[in-house]
């Protein structure tokens, strides 16, 4: 750069002295290092609450079950294809 400024794109150091952390005292230190509590309240949701379900609904075997149909329907409707196909050639 001409002019001799050179702009690096980093802030330049500051006059003032910035305030440096002070460690915590050995009594917060331990106060923060014990376990938690567990808490007294209900674990159950409250009413009206919009969660996720987990886990398997009632209808999964219905659903299972029609997968599986669908699976074999298409599997004999290739085999007859196929079946068909070679007692053409012959």
């Amino acid at each position: 750069m001409a002019g001799g400024s050179h702009s690096s794109g980093t802030p330049a150091p500051s006059a003032s002295p910035t305030a440096t952390a002070t460690p915590p005292s050995p009594a917060a230190t331990q106060a923060a290092s014990t376990s938690p509590v567990p808490s007294t309240a209900a674990s159950s949701p409250a009413a009206g609450t919009n969660l996720a379900e987990t886990g398997g609904g009632s209808d999964t075997p219905v659903i299972a079950g029609a997968a599986g149909v669908a699976l074999a329907a298409g599997a004999g409707v290739l085999f007859a294809a196929r079946r068909r196909r070679a007692a053409g050639r012959q």
